[in-house]
């Protein structure tokens, strides 16, 4: 059976192992393209395009739920990038069931809010905007709580309600450290004082930051603080000093090389020289602009500038550049429908191919599944037949056990039969021949009248006990009284003890029952035996002044009972005895299966049990 177990336990091994999911990839690998995909924060569709080839590519090879996460999330930007907003948030939600880590977790909340805030879904996105900056105050990430809270900020503006946006920034701004974030939360509260028509108040927080900042390592986040300005003063109507500052932005910019700055503030420029009249150095600006926008292939502002450009050359009267102008409007249109159908086509691909995936890896599982289900019901099916071989071989042996039982207690019979027909035998011969001739032998001698008269008396009172002698061995070789039946023999037993031991009394205790039922020669020969060698055994040691055979019939079970009230000995000590007479007890009730307990105590006498099936 042992090597049945082994068997059940390799199978068991092989089958755990088989359905194991795939090893993770290093961390190694999720964090440096988890980083990669926070620099591309402000990248455009292409590049985050080129990014999830990578991604799906690297995935192929080694899949893992890690490398999901970032498929995802990138796939949900480049909705975002496209303004597919809903889908973008569909992609956010799907990344938030495949991670485990809170920080991931909160981190698509975030993106989720920010989606339902271009939206202008502005309950669901405070929800998830909080939800993220719940999980980051809980693992203490408090650099991005700050980031959360601002985006809360914000959402409020956005939603028009600048006073609550204003008591974010209050609570939160002078808990946080000189970074970037600080930065970007003090250009949003600049932005809500202006707009709100608190000119003045926000050129002296713009005045500030810059004075706080202009020598520190974080300068170049100044741009938008010069904007800004530009944007007060040309609100206030002081066009010059706009100019100045939006110089100032342009070429903290240019310092950093952010492209898409320059070209803002270069555009912002070119509106205020046209404000001013200004018409050739407006189109000046424009045009650098321009040439900005197409170095980095940006259609949307080129289309922007030409349409400003055209508008500008219709209302100068030159027809002929205005009419080139839309027909590169009109080339730039097709190409951005060209771009945006190629975008969408892009989207609508990955969304098969995803689709796709999710199809093959539910078809996979259900394959694995019912791969499972086999292997378990092979495996059950194994357990069971091996099961039912081990209770087959195990009631097989015990089948042979009883078997061999029941041909050893045949066999037992057998010998105590045969011993019991030789003992008869013996008996008969002594009691007819030997027992009779002795009695002959003392009636003659008994008749004869010699001088030596005395002699033959003491001869003939010999025979006489040697005839005594003989007929006591014939009748313990077979009691006779046995042919009466075990009640019989029992009783007169009794009877002859109570008759030689005057200081024993001896009392016999048949069960009516035992009375109505017939048991087999060598079972009634055998309890005989027994309660002889017990009384014997009383007799000779116990000093008991009474003893009590009980018989009795139950359940198919004989039980005898002899009970005496003498000095009692040690039961631990029956193995160790050199007599023959108890030994000889019990191996007479195991040869007929039966069971004999003794309890006895010193001084309180001694109790046999014996309980013997038939």
């Amino acid at each position: 059976m042992h090597i049945f177990r082994i068997f059940i336990l390799l199978l068991i091994i092989s089958v755990s192992q088989s359905c194991q999911p795939p090893k993770p990839t290093e961390p190694d690998v999720f964090n440096s393209n988890f980083a990669r995909l926070r620099s591309l924060n402000n990248a455009g569709f292409d590049s985050l395009l080129v990014f999830y080839r990578q991604l799906d590519s690297l995935n192929l090879l080694s899949p893992d739920k890690g490398l999901d996460y970032l498929i995802k999330s990138t796939e949900g930007r480049m909705n975002f990038r496209q303004g597919n907003y809903p889908q973008a948030i569909e992609c956010f939600r799907s990344t938030v069931q495949m991670t485990t880590i809170d920080s991931l977790k909160a981190l698509s909340y975030m993106s989720i809010g920010l989606g339902y805030m271009q939206m202008a879904v502005f309950d669901s996105a405070f929800y998830y905007l909080g939800k993220s900056a719940s999980v980051y105050e809980q693992s203490k990430n408090m650099k991005m709580w700050h980031v959360a809270k601002s985006n809360i900020a914000q959402a409020y503006y956005n939603k028009r309600e600048p006073e609550k946006a204003v008591e974010i920034i209050r609570l939160i701004l002078p808990q946080m450290p000189e970074t970037n974030v600080r930065l970007n939360l003090l250009h949003l509260k600049a932005n809500i004082l202006g707009s709100s028509g608190l000119v003045d108040s926000a050129l002296m927080l713009d005045r500030e930051v810059i004075a706080q900042y202009a020598h520190s390592g974080e300068n170049y986040l100044l741009s938008s603080f010069y904007n800004n300005m530009g944007m007060c003063f040309l609100e206030k109507g002081m066009p010059d000093s706009a100019l100045f500052y939006c110089r100032k932005s342009y070429q903290t910019d240019s310092i950093q090389g952010m492209r898409m700055n320059m070209a803002a503030n270069l555009m912002l420029m070119g509106d205020i020289h046209k404000m001013l009249s200004h018409k050739n150095e407006a189109d000046k600006f424009y045009m650098k602009a321009l040439e900005i926008f197409r170095t980095d292939g940006n259609l949307d502002k080129q289309y922007w500038i030409l349409e400003s450009l055209e508008a500008s050359a219709r209302k100068d009267n030159k027809l002929e550049y205005a009419l080139q102008l839309q027909d590169s409007m009109k080339v730039l249109s097709q190409k951005i429908n060209s771009k945006q159908m190629n975008e969408t086509i892009e989207l609508l691909n990955i969304r098969f191919e995803t689709e796709k995936k999710d199809r093959l890896l539910g078809y996979q599982e259900n394959y694995i599944r019912s791969q499972k289900a086999i292997v378990f019901l092979l495996l059950m099916f194994l357990v069971v037949a091996l099961l039912s071989l081990y209770l087959y071989i195990k009631n097989r042996r015990r089948q042979l056990i009883l078997i061999q039982a029941e041909h050893d207690r045949k066999l037992s019979e057998m010998l105590v039969e045969a011993e019991q027909n030789e003992r008869e035998r013996i008996a008969r011969d002594l009691h007819d021949s030997v027992c009779q001739k002795l009695a002959v032998i003392q009636m003659q001698m008994s008749m004869i009248e010699t001088p030596q008269q005395d002699k033959l008396n003491e001869i003939a009172d010999l025979l006489k006990t040697s005839a005594s002698d003989v007929r006591n061995i014939s009748h313990n070789l077979f009691p006779r009284d046995l042919e009466k039946g075990i009640v019989a023999a029992l009783t007169h037993l009794c009877e002859q003890n109570n008759y030689l031991n005057k200081n024993l009394k001896f009392e016999f205790k048949p069960d009516a029952a035992f009375t109505n039922h017939s048991f087999p020669r060598n079972i009634e020969l055998v309890i005989y035996r027994v309660v002889q060698e017990l009384t014997n055994n009383t007799i000779k040691y116990s000093g008991a002044s009474h003893i009590t055979i009980s018989l009795g019939f139950r359940q198919r079970t004989i039980l005898l009972a002899v009970d005496d009230d003498g000095v009692g000995f040690d039961t631990n000590k029956i193995g160790e005895s050199s007599g023959i007479g108890l030994k000889n007890i019990f191996e007479r009730i195991r040869r007929i299966s039966g069971k004999v307990s003794v309890v006895s105590k010193e001084l309180g006498g001694t109790h046999f049990n014996i309980e013997i099936p038939v």
